[in-house]
């Protein structure tokens, strides 16, 4: 195989969180601090006694404050949410919503920032669809390639892939660009460019990382803990999925029989 279309054998979690220093692809590792705990202030903790626990914030947490590094990580539950707890509560973080949003913000900062690592392919990437998909997909090429895809059209059914960013994989390039065809054939490619963008990054985000039923080991964990300091963190990933729930102590001993 060419070394234009060669990726990296590298995990999801090698590829987007293990980055340190300046060659990097993305540096999002900050150092955990020397407290075992911080406070769920800096988290944002619900209304203690709701029965579903709470979700997230009202507010992002702020860059670099270190409050999920900060996290105890207890285990991983149904090899799909990671367990942690500070000193006042306990929190399930869905793991790939919590990276599906800084692999999220990651893209969306690079692309505003202007410096997206690309690869370009010496052999080109081929994605088959429809007609009208491919119609779509060049009618959004410029946002595209904002994004550092270049895409060619072959054929009316066919399209080429030059070049993408560093960071993603090959298999997560044509579903998210089969998926962004699909929605833009469907809903029109009336958009700006920062929600067309946006979209594009979103589709990447989620086919670029760790899914739900794959286990993590405790350092792959912290990592991504580590990782969601980086960015002014949402309480939901691109589409509308709590990024994790909160279950205050003085619930669970209140249930316990613990606090009347």
């Amino acid at each position: 195989e060419a070394e234009g279309r060669k990726f990296k054998e590298e995990s999801e979690l090698d590829r987007i969180l293990n980055s340190t220093g300046p060659d990097a692809d993305i540096s999002m590792v900050v150092a955990i601090p020397d407290s075992q705990y911080v406070s769920s202030e800096n988290i944002g903790q619900g209304q203690s006694g709701e029965p579903e626990g709470t979700w997230g914030c009202e507010k992002p947490v702020s860059q670099g404050s270190g409050a999920w590094s900060g996290l105890h990580v207890l285990g991983q539950a149904h090899k799909t949410y990671i367990i942690a707890q500070n000193q006042k509560s306990l929190f399930l973080i869905d793991q790939h919503a919590a990276h599906e949003r800084v692999a999220y913000e990651t893209l969306m900062t690079r692309w505003q920032n202007g410096d997206i690592e690309v690869q370009s392919y010496l052999l080109p990437l081929t994605l088959d669809l429809d007609t009208e998909e491919v119609e779509a997909l060049m009618s959004v090429k410029d946002e595209i390639e904002q994004l550092g895809v270049s895409i060619e059209q072959l054929s009316p059914e066919a399209i080429a892939v030059t070049s993408a960013p560093a960071i993603l994989k090959e298999t997560a390039i044509a579903k998210s660009l089969a998926e962004l065809a699909k929605s833009v054939s469907e809903h029109g490619g009336g958009y700006s460019l920062e929600n067309s963008v946006s979209h594009v990054c979103a589709t990447m985000a989620c086919h670029s990382v760790v899914r739900a039923g794959q286990s993590l080991s405790e350092s792959e964990m912290k990592a991504l803990l580590q990782s969601m300091d980086e960015f002014p963190m949402s309480s939901f990933c691109p589409h509308g999925r709590p990024v994790y729930v909160e279950y205050p102590f003085s619930k669970v001993e209140r249930d316990f029989g613990r606090l009347v």
